[in-house]
């Protein structure tokens, strides 16, 4: 079924998007020095990721709490050979999940929501929802099935880029799911659960979420690049995307007006920003500026388990994902969506931060993560 559905994508992405211009090989003499060896190295070593692996743009933020550098590769066009800019919007897959916790524990700290509510105040007609929390939601444990793995809506999604989701078609689909399992005994990851967060942060206060947005994240710290894309609000406009091999049969480019993947993905994957706005939120929220103190341990504290797509994760928090690479650990979040690839991360024990977005798909994120990582062994962690 999974190959024949495959085919059915090619097909028809095969007669909406276009193959896309071949990759220029991208120069490391086109790019500046800096005055530290750990930044050059790193630099070299992404210039040779991108060529590897054919990626169009990437921009990387790195540094810790004393300062930080912000590296901007490739471009952010194919065709027009456009240098990607570090103000660049791009699309951030299921990092939108961090930023979609961090709004609702704003909530919870200002008492609208409780981590132990169940979601039958909101959603009687889901199966079991009498025993779900929202804790559940936010840590991946509540046993809801995943909506975005809906063969039909799939097909409408690659057939139809100027759709409009509405919660109600998402809603519908996820309350046709039965309980995978008992809430709290078992994680798996499912997209549902941030959309059923994000209408809850809608019905508690009253207001669309992208103002929450704008309220508890882009106002605060003055951001530009970063925003929800809806029906109703679209956002600062993505760059142009790529995507090279979650649709077989050659590459393909994803239109920066195409409306169907992210208001589909809504409060699971529809928010853009750049490398340095993820890591500006990050900083933020470890630092203490964004929840309270105890919001931010919850947030820490995580279900023990692993992803079948990447097995380096140890444990999800409430929006987090735990990851060990070669004994280092990372907390934070990775994002894929069609025609991009992103992650922003925090170390703890290095005090490190880290934060990367590339328009391309399916970027090898952990790969990116773990050479970076070993450069900043090598220099025992010094920038």
């Amino acid at each position: 079924m999974k190959i024949f559905w495959i085919l059915i994508l090619a097909v028809a992405l095969g007669v909406s998007s276009c193959s896309i211009p071949s990759l220029d090989e991208i120069n490391p003499a086109d790019y500046p020095q800096h005055p530290f060896t750990v930044i050059n190295e790193i630099q070299t070593e992404l210039i040779e990721f991108m060529n590897t692996n054919d990626v169009t743009g990437l921009q990387v933020s790195l540094g810790n709490n004393t300062g930080f550098y912000h590296l901007n590769l490739g471009n952010e066009d194919r065709e027009r050979r456009i240098p990607l800019q570090g103000d660049a919007a791009l699309r951030i897959g299921s990092v939108s999940k961090l930023m979609t916790a961090i709004v609702i524990m704003n909530l919870v700290d200002r008492n609208h929501i409780n981590l132990d509510d169940t979601v039958s105040r909101w959603f009687p007609e889901l199966p079991g929802s009498d025993s779900i929390s929202v804790r559940h939601l936010l840590n991946h444990t509540s046993g809801i099935g995943n909506y975005t793995t809906n063969l039909r809506n799939q097909f409408t999604l690659v057939t139809n880029p100027d759709k409009l989701w509405t919660f109600e078609e998402i809603y519908q689909v996820i309350v046709s799911y039965q309980p995978l399992f008992n809430p709290g005994e078992q994680h798996f990851y499912s997209n549902s659960n941030y959309i059923l967060l994000g209408k809850i942060a809608e019905l508690v206060t009253l207001r669309k979420f992208s103002r929450l947005l704008r309220q508890y994240l882009v106002i605060p710290l003055q951001l530009e690049s970063t925003g929800i894309i809806t029906a109703q609000h679209r956002g600062p406009t993505p760059i142009t995307g790529y995507d090279i091999d979650l649709i077989p049969f050659g590459d393909y480019e994803i239109d920066p007006t195409n409306m169907s993947w992210p208001t589909y993905g809504w409060t699971a994957g529809a928010f853009v920003s750049s490398s340095s706005e993820m890591d500006r939120i990050l900083r933020a929220l470890f630092q203490g500026n964004l929840v309270s103190p105890k919001s931010l341990q919850q947030m820490r504290t995580f279900f023990p388990c692993t992803d079948e797509d990447i097995p380096v994760q140890t444990g999800y928090g409430l929006g987090m994902r735990r990851f060990d690479i070669n004994g280092n650990t990372l907390i934070g979040h990775t994002g894929t969506i069609l025609g991009f690839g992103a992650g922003t991360f925090y170390l703890p024990e290095q005090g490190i931060y880290l934060s990367f977005a590339a328009n391309q798909s399916r970027l090898d994120q952990v790969g990116l993560i773990q050479k970076i990582v070993e450069i900043l062994r090598k220099h025992e962690f010094q920038m």
